[in-house]
């Protein structure tokens, strides 16, 4: 909270010096949603594209915006601008990952696909393996993978990405695929890949978000192993803790303390995060669990039709939505 503050402090100060300067206002907008200002945010947003009408990262911004907000049918038509307005290798790229995101909310595997393949024979073009590979954990084709049944094929994808480049980089892969196989309930394959969390350790120094990560993937193949959250419990939240403003560790967290039926501690977390991310479906169906747990059948129903509303398109095969429609 108090870096954003002062960040928009800097900001205003900016835009005082520099009226109309695009930058600025997309600068300034981005601290206004991390503090939760949506409203300001996109006033400011509205401003740049005035200014930029044929600024593809400002229509990529807004876009992003309407998103997390689950305007989705808004989001749809900013995509479509920003991918039709994008001109150099590097604003293609952001287009591509931008429809990465869009079709992964939306439950779409197919278009997901294309544009994956998309950025990355764009990244290959403009950056260097070491670059290249960095992209990965960006990816919601291969980090999701598993949301279709699709594990194989990221693996894959990841052991390609591995054998461009040496060690230690080629251990940036690993992360991801103790993800997917986490995903896939393979916590023995998962195990070994956190091996790659050592070598990288070792090479440039221990890194907070790595270290919470892999905490978390610890937590996940206990819960996993045990078959109950209860004794990875302090686990989720050491590596929560760790990066508080994480919405990914703190998903996780809630999601062990609604195993365990700590109700009123869950519907914090998950409450945070759709107080920050009302447009995201998972999180809903996050919501519905902890509110159906409460007694509160009315609300869960809510949350779910939310859920269902944002996945009306969703592949048949898109396995959250499978879940929240039984």
């Amino acid at each position: 909270q108090r870096q954003y503050d002062s960040a928009l402090v800097y900001y205003d100060r900016l835009a005082e010096l520099q009226p109309g300067d695009v930058e600025t206002l997309q600068a300034r907008a981005g601290a206004l949603t991390s503090l939760m200002r949506f409203d300001e945010a996109r006033t400011e947003l509205e401003r740049a594209r005035t200014a930029a009408p044929n600024e593809p990262d400002v229509l990529n911004q807004i876009a992003r915006l309407d998103m997390r907000l689950g305007l989705y049918e808004d989001a749809v038509s900013r995509v479509e601008q920003a991918v039709s307005l994008a001109r150099t290798p590097q604003e293609r790229v952001n287009a591509a990952g931008l429809e990465e995101s869009l079709y992964y909310e939306l439950g779409q595997f197919g278009p997901l696909l294309e544009a994956y393949k998309r950025r990355t024979a764009l990244a290959a073009e403009i950056f260097p393996p070491i670059q290249s590979i960095q992209q990965v954990p960006r990816s919601e084709a291969i980090i999701n993978a598993a949301d279709w049944g699709q594990e194989a094929w990221a693996l894959r994808q990841l052991d390609s990405l591995r054998a461009t480049v040496d060690p230690p980089w080629s251990e940036t892969t690993q992360g991801v695929a103790a993800r997917i196989h986490l995903d896939a309930g393979d916590f023995e394959a998962a195990r070994e890949s956190l091996a790659g969390f050592d070598v990288l350790d070792q090479a440039f120094g221990a890194a907070p978000n790595r270290t919470a990560t892999r905490t978390l993937f610890e937590a996940r193949i206990a819960w996993l192993e045990d078959g109950s959250c209860e004794g990875a419990l302090p686990q989720f939240r050491e590596a929560q803790q760790a990066v508080a403003r994480s919405s990914y560790l703190r998903y996780w967290l809630g999601l062990c303390l609604t195993d365990v039926e700590q109700w009123d501690e869950a519907e914090t977390q998950i409450d945070w995060l759709l107080e920050r991310y009302p447009g995201t479906a998972k999180y809903r169906v996050a919501a519905a669990r902890v509110y159906a747990g409460q007694g509160r059948t009315d609300d869960a129903r809510g949350e779910l039709d939310a859920a269902l509303a944002i996945w009306s398109e969703a592949d048949p095969e898109h396995r959250p939505a499978q879940e929240a429609r039984e």
